[in-house]
């Protein structure tokens, strides 16, 4: 792993001081980066949304679809309401 002010500044070290290179463009967008980050806050807090329940198998069939149906409500109702 490279040292911390390499991987802050962006730059490599080559015998002795940081050299900095220019950023090389991503090819992907930050749009997607955000929805990756979305669908994975989504996914860890269903997770801990499950841990906390402790619901059994015939709980949870019942459970889960008022769940993801809610919460595809309220992140509909966000979005709506940001225009």
């Amino acid at each position: 792993m490279p040292p911390f002010r390499e991987v802050l500044l962006g730059g490599r070290r080559r015998d002795g001081p940081l050299v900095l290179h220019p950023h090389t463009p991503r090819k992907d967008k930050p749009a997607d980066n955000v929805e990756i980050l979305r669908e994975k806050v989504r996914a860890d807090k269903k997770v801990v949304v499950a841990s906390v329940l402790e619901l059994t198998q015939s709980e949870a069939n019942v459970f889960w679809p008022f769940y993801n149906a809610y919460q595809s409500d309220i992140y509909a109702f966000i979005f709506e309401q940001r225009g």
